[in-house]
């Protein structure tokens, strides 16, 4: 991944890292020493911390924390799905026929691909770069002006505007471009089954209501309706469940 959360406002995992340990509606801490305090106060931690960087209680840093959590999520690979021992393991027999139909409906007449990327030599299924569905747009559309004046006018935007208000601007708080108002991340396909509620906002319960609003989003891109029949369908949703890691 080249940037890091639905608004993409990181690009390592090092700095995504942080993130989380002082959003107030995630772990809510107060701030970095806070973090640290916690740390260097667990006998276990000083001791596992002196052995990998080599610092005392005292020298333990907010790099070190960030560094450790990214190391570990770096370890968090996903591959040997069924779509790749068919598309790169030349393992004919590791998809259905179903899942098969899937598969050319999701890089031909349905377009998935064009967002999800398939490699020649590995999938991320995902371009990296940011769309917009309207997904949760109804929620700010009222205010969206002011949103948008508060946000690049304000020296603490977060004072006056809720994190709702906020998040559903998606890459407009890291550009600052009126155009990016309410795009998101292309998210990665894998393990798609295993992580429902789906979109930015948890709002889309099941991979079949994902993909009617994925058709529905196609429609009017090219701006004529991507029509499939519900066999289709399914098939598109069996491609998908192909994607689960061992």
């Amino acid at each position: 991944m080249t940037t890091q959360f639905w608004d993409g406002r990181r690009e390592t995992l090092e700095d995504q890292a942080q993130d989380p340990l002082f959003n107030p509606i995630e772990h809510g801490l107060t701030g970095p020493q806070q973090a640290l305090d916690l740390v260097r106060g667990d006998a276990d931690y000083r001791q596992r911390f002196q052995q990998v960087f080599n610092v005392s209680p005292a020298e333990i840093r907010m790099e070190h924390l960030a560094q450790a959590i990214a190391a570990f999520e770096r370890t968090l690979l996903a591959g040997d799905s069924p779509f790749d021992r068919y598309q790169y393991g030349s393992d004919q027999q590791a998809l259905t026929s179903a899942e098969r139909e899937g598969l050319a409906l999701f890089t031909g007449r349905a377009g998935c691909s064009g967002c999800h990327s398939i490699g020649e030599d590995s999938a991320l299924f995902t371009d990296n770069r940011f769309h917009r569905l309207g997904v949760g747009f109804k929620k700010i559309e009222s205010r969206l002006a002011e949103i948008a004046r508060i946000y690049v006018s304000s020296a603490d935007p977060a004072e006056q505007l809720s994190p709702l208000e906020i998040s559903e601007m998606g890459r407009f708080v890291v550009t600052g471009k009126p155009a990016d108002i309410g795009k998101f991340k292309t998210p990665s396909l894998r393990n798609v089954t295993l992580t429902a509620p789906y979109m930015h906002d948890g709002s889309v319960a099941t991979l079949e209501e994902a993909v009617e609003l994925e058709i529905y989003y196609r429609s009017q891109e090219r701006a004529r309706p991507l029509i499939l029949t519900p066999v289709e369908k399914a098939n598109l949703v069996a491609f998908l469940k192909a994607l689960t890691s061992p």
